[in-house]
């Protein structure tokens, strides 16, 4: 029984819930927009018997600078994930070495059943550090909440850390991503690879 509510939660929640924040602290800046695709692997342990394996998932983000502080965006999921996305910068600015910001994002996943589909809060801290301008590292601790009416309610616990690459007319994140989940009194782990790639302009 805990396998297959397990295989459920993997192919219903983890393959479209965008976990890993593949970003750096800043903003877009002043009058900025920016497109990303950015493609995560899910590894699966065996806390659950038998279930393990690898995971897809693919999500697509629009960002518009409101200010040269605030982004707003929204996203979506191969899974059937919808997100809108707040982000606001409060430590450096778009030159300086370090960057702070927090953001605020609300999704809903249609895909999930007929009757059901879950809401979800999250609550990411942006860092990162920017020695030279080709270059980036991030570390990125988030808290998330779903909510499903009646049952099945999960808190996700996870850090992602990385480095974004400045090319010329393009940016390129690459990061791993630990998350730890609690529904109930049962906890499980997995681990994510993600690849990251946003077009500003």
């Amino acid at each position: 029984m805990k396998s297959i509510l397990f295989i459920a939660i993997i192919l219903l929640i983890g393959s479209c819930m965008p976990l890993a924040n593949l970003e750096t602290g800043r903003t877009l800046g002043e009058d900025k927009q920016s497109f990303q695709v950015q493609v995560d692997g899910y590894f699966i342990d065996n806390t659950y018997e038998d279930v393990d394996g690898v995971v897809p998932n693919v999500s697509l983000k629009y960002a518009h600078a409101m200010n040269s502080k605030l982004d707003l965006g929204v996203s979506i999921t191969s899974g059937g994930n919808a997100q809108l996305i707040t982000k606001y910068q409060f430590a450096g600015s778009q030159t300086s070495k370090y960057a702070l910001a927090l953001g605020f994002k609300l999704g809903i996943q249609a895909l999930y059943t007929d009757q059901v589909h879950p809401i979800r809060l999250y609550f990411p801290l942006y860092f990162s550090y920017h020695p030279t301008p080709k270059y980036a590292l991030f570390l990125n601790p988030m808290l998330a909440k779903q909510l499903v009416q009646g049952d099945h309610n999960s808190n996700f616990y996870g850090l992602t850390a990385g480095t974004n690459l400045y090319l010329k007319n393009n940016e390129l994140a690459i990061g791993a991503s630990y998350q730890s989940v609690q529904t109930g009194r049962e906890i499980s782990q997995f681990f994510m690879l993600g690849l990251g790639l946003t077009h500003p302009f």
